[in-house]
């Protein structure tokens, strides 16, 4: 027996590599497709990469301002392909792609390389992705999630 539904909860999700990005969304997408697009001197397309496995069932994408970089490209995929609905509040926009060097003192940093487009074509650095259902937070502690149980609510419709 397979799984009916799944709530994805990226919200806190800063990002990650570019092909964990690409075989999640093979995860969730049947068919190779392109999930966004590198501006790198010209546009190169992102395809997803298909496993073994595919999620087929219905999905919620809990989204939020802490939600940056590969986190927000799998959502903005996810809402352009109408593969499931995105609840919350609107992404950070951060998602430029950079390179990593180290420094000698042991740390690194990160200097943004190129520019990038989601799957919907549209520029996410400073724009972020909308939800599909808003769900604004009052700022008071509560028992309850209001984005988890509006997801929820989408699901059953």
């Amino acid at each position: 027996m397979g799984v009916g539904a799944v709530v994805l909860d990226l919200r806190g999700n800063s990002g990650g590599f570019v092909v964990e990005l690409q075989r999640f969304a093979g995860a969730l997408f049947e068919r190779k497709l392109e999930v966004g697009y590198s501006l790198a001197g010209s546009r190169k397309p992102l395809i997803s990469k298909p496993g073994r496995q595919v999620f087929k069932g219905r999905l919620a994408v809990l989204v939020g301002a802490g939600s940056a970089s590969a986190a927000e490209v799998l959502a903005d995929a996810v809402q352009h392909h109408r593969r499931g609905v995105l609840v919350g509040q609107r992404t950070q926009g951060a998602v430029e792609e950079a390179e990593t060097y180290p420094m000698p003192d042991g740390g690194s940093i990160m200097v943004p390389v190129s520019a990038f487009l989601g799957a919907s074509g549209r520029r996410l650095e400073g724009q972020g992705v909308s939800p599909d259902v808003a769900v604004a937070l009052d700022g008071r502690a509560r028992k309850d999630d209001p984005v988890l149980v509006a997801a929820l609510e989408a699901l059953k419709r």
